[in-house]
């Protein structure tokens, strides 16, 4: 049994490829690359909410004509008067 176990063996090896060693990801540090004309100087703010705040969004989209990110400012400006923190300027 072990001679047998032993030419079982040894064919394996012989057809075994070899393994390849792993690739190793290089590190990308955010910030590297330049934002878009638009997006310059800026950054991204976000959360997860109900479907009901994408709906009224829309709907205050539409009735006043204004982007997002028009009516998210003024939404925090709001909210920054109230709180008696600075209020940010576009």
């Amino acid at each position: 049994m072990t001679k047998a176990m032993n030419a079982l063996q040894a064919q394996l090896k012989a057809v075994a490829q070899p393994v390849a060693a792993p690739i190793r990801a290089e590190k990308v540090e955010r910030g590297e690359g330049k934002p878009s004309g638009s997006r310059a100087g800026k950054v991204h703010l976000g959360g997860w909410l109900s479907a009901d705040f994408k709906r009224s969004l829309l709907m205050v989209k539409a009735q006043t004509n204004e982007t997002t990110e028009q009516i998210l400012a003024r939404a925090l400006n709001e909210v920054f008067r109230a709180a008696g923190v600075p209020v940010v300027g576009e």
